[in-house]
Order: structure tokens, then sequence, then C-alpha cells
């Protein structure tokens, strides 16, 4: 096979992100606001198994930590004080939002989210066209509103975007929506067990690091890793599912 372009699409009906947002801005959370530059050091911690070797590093992280979805969990059960961040209008997050203290989510995340982080420190943040520009994850969206909020030293922790076994540290199950778009993909002299949305996701935040690698670093490896060192990949293997999806130029 070659090299296949994947394009972005809503995984929620028409309408519902615009509803969810006006119920979101309704609870009175503050939104984001551009903040100067400073130098505070940001962890934006992805739930990709690599996380197992840095759990020391973000014990004693001397900044702030972004959190994403279920990898809030995972932080607070090794007391890695942390930011749930979430961005998904789908349903599902809501059971990563128990407990949490500080959160930072954009303005159209479901309402069983926001409603979970009442009595919480909540920021909204708009996403999209007239917001923060994003990709297809959560991790896609940390580089341009890290840097709205001024933070100019971004690492990136558990999204190597590929896996081996589980996708996730904190659960052995691999989500059907994973399975059904697997992609084993060639890059930089290594094969790679990957998704397309993970695919789409090492390449935006490969091409921030490879742009602006005095701002933004690694400590994922993986795809990742592969990517930022060369962003030519070849898909070697394919699901039926991702074949049957394929449209001809």
């Amino acid at each position: 096979m070659a090299k296949i372009i994947f394009r972005t699409c809503s995984n929620v009906p028409p309408g519902t992100a615009e509803r969810n947002i006006a119920y979101n801005k309704a609870l009175g959370f503050s939104m984001v606001e551009r903040a100067e530059r400073h130098f505070l050091p940001l962890a934006v911690v992805g739930g990709g198994r690599s996380i197992l070797q840095h759990e020391a590093t973000l014990k004693s992280w001397g900044g702030d930590i972004w959190a994403i979805n279920g990898a809030y969990g995972w932080c607070k059960e090794r007391g890695i004080k942390a930011t749930f961040f979430a961005i998904d209008a789908a349903d599902g997050l809501e059971q990563f939002a128990c407990g949490v203290e500080s959160a930072l989510i954009g303005s159209a995340v479901s309402p069983k989210v926001t409603d979970r982080l009442k009595g919480a420190r909540v920021s909204l943040f708009d996403v999209g066209v007239d917001g923060i520009m994003c990709g297809p994850t959560t991790a896609t969206t940390a580089p341009c509103l890290s840097l709205f909020m001024g933070y100019q030293d971004t690492t990136f922790f558990g999204c190597e975007s590929s896996w081996d076994g589980s996708a996730h540290a904190y659960s052995r199950a691999v989500d059907p929506d994973l399975i059904d778009n697997r992609l084993l993909v060639a890059c930089n002299g290594g094969e790679y067990l990957t998704c397309s949305e993970y695919l789409m996701q090492a390449e935006c935040l490969a091409a921030a690091i490879r742009t602006a690698p005095h701002v933004f670093k690694e400590e994922s490896g993986g795809l990742l890793r592969a990517l930022v060192a060369d962003p030519e990949w070849d898909c070697i293997k394919a699901t039926q599912h991702v074949h049957d999806s394929l449209v001809r130029a």
C-alpha cells in the first residue's frame, strides 16, 4: 500500500456541539484568556503506555500538567497533581470526570461531563474556526492552546500514537473503533501498529515539534518520535474496514 490521506469528521450528529456549547456556557464557567509568555513547564499527558516509564518524572514535575481523558485518573491514583483536559462532544468521557478538582475543557464537551464537574475549578475554551485550532484528538489541541495560554515549554508524554498490546496504560482493552481502523505503518526505519486517528494525531504533534523544537518536546517515543525524525510514512497493512472506507482519487 501507499500513503493514505485521512480527513477528520464529527463524531456527533449535526447541532449537538452547538447545543453543548450553549449548555456549558450557561453554567458560568470561566473562559480561557490569552496570557503573556511565561516559562512554567507544561506536561501534556496522554494515555499511551509510555507514561509507565515516566511516573517519577511526572510526580516531581515542576510545572503544570494537563491529563487527557482517562490519563487524569491514572495521574490521580499515583498522586500526580493534574488538570483534567478534554474536548470531545460525544458522550463517554463522563466516566473519567469523577473527583476532578481542576479541569480545562472544550466548550462543546458533553453536558454529562460538565455535570460531573460542578464544584471543580473549570475553564472553558472554544475549539475550531472561532477558537483554538485542533486536529482529530484532544492532544492535537494542546500546541495552540498552550501558546494561547503563554506556555513556552511543553512536553508530550503518553502520546506515542502507536501500541503493542493495549493502547492505554490504564486499560488492557482496546476501543472497537481503534481495532476497526488499525494500520501498520513504516516510518524512519521502524514499523508501528496504529489507527487512522492516532496517525493523524502523531502527524499534528510531530509537525509542531519539528516547527518549534525550542517550545515543544516529546517523551513518548513510538510513532510520534519516528514522525518527528521523518515525516514520511507508508502504510504496510490495514484492516478491511479501512480498505472499504477508501475513496479513490
